[in-house]
């Protein structure tokens, strides 16, 4: 299956997220590459949720925070996978940060 594409734009200095459902009980991360990282800056975090609002073995969603730091565009691809299956993926979106 293809990745998912999507663009985003955004002007110098400027912050998004990107969030995802994580399946980390299950083994699985998401892991990205950046094309062109002097464009981007980005920090991963895992949202934190009360325990009592999710049912056992659920999973908090896995975000990424992309601040545009000088023009151009940054190609990110995204996969989830094990750390102990490299070759393979459940999951891949691939994002294009154009920056003005």
């Amino acid at each position: 299956m293809p990745p998912t594409e999507r663009v985003i734009h955004l002007s110098i200095g400027q912050r998004t997220e990107v969030r995802f459902k994580s399946s980390a009980s299950g083994g699985y991360d998401w892991i990205v590459t950046v094309d062109n990282e002097a464009a981007i800056s980005i920090y991963k975090k895992v949202e934190a949720t009360p325990e009592c609002s999710q049912p056992p073995g659920a999973s908090n969603d896995e975000v990424f925070q992309i601040t545009a730091v000088q023009k151009g565009v940054a190609v990110l691809h995204f996969k989830q996978q094990r750390a102990w299956e490299p070759e393979a993926w459940r999951k891949e979106e691939k994002i294009k940060i154009e920056i003005s």
